[in-house]
């Protein structure tokens, strides 16, 4: 239902001021205890002070579909970055991961509704190939854009990896 409303460019945005430092470190706290059963470290580079008019609970639902999605894609032992800072006039929201990367073929899907990098590996793993694309309908709720960074691809092993860099207003 959220999908099609972003297709109609019809997501309710309640807008409040939203403490993004206090946001950041709260999901990245509760996605912690998830990343350590799955044997994975998430680091936390939060500025301090970082605030802006928003939908708390979309920009926190954003937050978690991004790391979550690194999780899904990172193997054992391998580090994830949440970074949050305030640049020019920008928030810049950032996650970096050390998985299997993606294409330069893949990296204009990965928003793309159902588009799944590895389909096997997907479906042993869950879930329905709608998160990135609901993530980029929050980003653009925020009058924000997208971009993404990947390393090489190479399925399964920790290559560079992926970033995901949010930029929102």
């Amino acid at each position: 239902m959220t999908l099609a409303r972003s297709d109609e460019y019809f997501l309710p945005v309640y807008t409040a001021q939203v403490d993004i430092t206090a946001l950041c470190k709260k999901v990245a706290s509760q996605m912690s205890l998830l990343a350590a059963e799955k044997k994975l470290q998430l680091k936390q580079e939060i500025q301090d002070n970082l605030v802006m008019q928003g939908d708390e609970m979309a920009l926190s639902r954003l937050l978690i579909i991004l790391l979550d999605n690194a999780m899904k894609y990172s193997p054992e032992q391998t580090q994830i970055t949440l970074r949050a800072a305030k640049v020019k006039t920008h928030l810049v929201l950032e996650v970096r991961d050390e998985g299997c990367g993606i294409s330069d073929e893949d990296k204009q899907k990965i928003f793309d509704r159902f588009f799944r990098v590895d389909k096997a590996r997907s479906r042993s793993q869950g879930g329905t190939g709608l998160g990135l694309s609901l993530a980029l309908a929050i980003v653009r709720q925020h009058q924000g854009s997208r971009q993404q960074a990947a390393g090489n691809y190479n399925v399964c092993e920790a290559a560079d990896g992926c970033k995901v860099i949010l930029k929102l207003s």
